[in-house]
């Protein structure tokens, strides 16, 4: 198995899962992504959707970890975001939520 990676540029309809601080995620988040700490990930993998996924944090390695514990706990079709929320609204030229 294995997890791909994607500029933000190539997220389509996946879901975002943002695996950063609440503080972190507060500042600023991608539209419609989803919060789950990376330390709550392990317990809260089994109520998250099954769907097609993209795992972000705020440069990328907390979100690789973020996709190995979904796919321990089962979830397939998931993708780890280059960059964080900042790069993605550079690259997108759209405004993170806040």
């Amino acid at each position: 198995m294995s997890t791909q990676l994607v500029r933000a540029d190539e997220i389509t309809d996946q879901h975002v899962l943002d695996v950063r601080q609440a503080s972190e995620f507060a500042a600023g988040h991608l539209p419609g992504a989803t919060h789950v700490e990376l330390g709550a990930l392990a317990d809260q993998a089994d109520a998250l959707a099954a769907s097609p996924t993209v795992v972000m944090c705020g440069h990328g390695e907390r979100a690789i970890g973020g996709a190995s514990l979904l796919e321990r706990a089962g979830h397939r079709d998931l993708a780890v975001l280059q960059g964080g929320p900042e790069d993605w609204a550079e690259i997108t030229g759209r405004s993170l939520e806040v």
